[in-house]
């Protein structure tokens, strides 16, 4: 579904003001708050190469659907390829591949975040934790994905509520979650 959706952008350079000015970025954007951006471009290149930034997107969530099916517990495999269908075919993703040079690095901090909501969610306080400072780290890379942590962890609340959890525990649940993400932005 990815390829079918973005080959034509991955084959192609489509110039916006942002690629003409980024043929070679090394992505220092400290100042915009992406203080992990530099490290996570690293794993590609500092040039606009689609075909690669776009297959390691592409790649990225794909991981990244892996972990909302297992936060959901999704195990049917249609409904697995189609959150994943949906995931990399979604309007934000094609919006992100217009900047093709750094899809890539926000598609990891997509997958960082997906990552980190699943730590969230485990009942333990050890995941919890490593999952705050993963979020913590996907915003250092792009601070927009927060809202999909956000998006997640309310749904996730909200099919447990639909499921029978009492609301004393939904409560407790909603207060952990919140710490984390407070935590998450203390050390952001």
């Amino acid at each position: 579904a990815g390829l079918f959706a973005h080959l034509y952008r991955m084959t192609n350079w489509l110039p916006n003001w942002d690629s003409l000015v980024f043929r070679e970025d090394h992505q220092h954007m400290e100042a915009l708050g992406r203080w992990f951006l530099a490290f996570a471009a690293k794993i590609s290149t500092a040039f606009e190469v689609p075909w690669l930034n776009g297959v390691l997107a592409i790649f990225y969530i794909a991981l990244a659907a892996v972990f909302i099916c297992e936060i959901f517990g999704i195990k049917s495999r249609l409904c697995a390829a189609l959150t994943g269908a949906v995931a990399v075919t979604f309007p934000t993703v094609t919006s992100t591949f217009t900047y093709c040079y750094v899809a890539d690095a926000y598609a990891l901090s997509f997958l960082l975040t997906c990552i980190a909501v699943l730590l969230i969610t485990k009942k333990r306080i050890g995941p919890a934790v490593f999952g705050a400072l993963l979020l913590s780290v996907s915003m250092g890379i792009y601070q927009a994905y927060i809202t999909t942590a956000i998006a997640l962890l309310t749904a996730y609340l909200i099919l447990g509520v639909i499921k029978g959890d009492k609301s004393s525990a939904s409560l407790k649940k909603a207060l952990k979650y919140i710490i984390c993400g407070v935590a998450a932005f203390a050390v952001y």
